[in-house]
């Protein structure tokens, strides 16, 4: 298994793929658009929400990944690392927002570069315009704005959405 992860102040995108499904390194391609898409978030500026904080976007797909149905918020939560208790991680106001490509699965790792980033862009607006926001900040998100900022970037990369 592969991991790709980077982290901007407000934005962490990151991609999960399984190597044994992945022939054409889709994790090595998803990389940049990663960190594209968290250069892209961080200069637009926009708070999405005076409740979020953080933002993270998760890309999924392989057999033994299970994205969450419904985007994850936390207030304020420690995370415990029993090897070294100095590394300890607090979460504060973060939204946790996972994309799952399994239905796509296939058609992904046999796309070339654009046709994944397309699969990736489709996927992504579709399941965030429609994504069940927590209710704690359900009054105070910006979806739409979230959304059109989104397509902005997938369509400066070339993407058909």
């Amino acid at each position: 298994m592969t991991f790709v992860q980077t982290q901007v102040e407000r934005y962490r995108i990151n991609s999960y793929f399984i190597d044994s499904l992945d022939p054409h390194n889709k994790q090595r391609q998803t990389g940049p658009l990663c960190w594209k898409l968290e250069q892209f978030l961080k200069a637009k500026g926009h708070r999405y929400s005076k409740d979020v904080a953080t933002i993270e976007i998760v890309f999924f797909c392989g057999r033994f990944f299970k994205a969450h149905l419904r985007p994850r918020y936390i207030e304020g939560k420690v995370v415990k690392n029993w090897s070294n208790r100095d590394v300890d991680m607090y979460f504060s106001r973060e939204l946790q927002i996972d994309i799952d490509l399994n239905a796509h699965c296939k058609e992904f790792f046999e796309a070339d570069k654009m046709g994944s980033y397309n699969i990736i862009a489709r996927t992504t607006l579709e399941y965030i315009s429609t994504m069940p926001l927590p209710v704690k900040i359900r009054k105070t998100f910006d979806r739409e704005l979230f959304v059109n900022d989104l397509r902005e970037f997938f369509v400066s990369l070339g993407c058909d959405v």
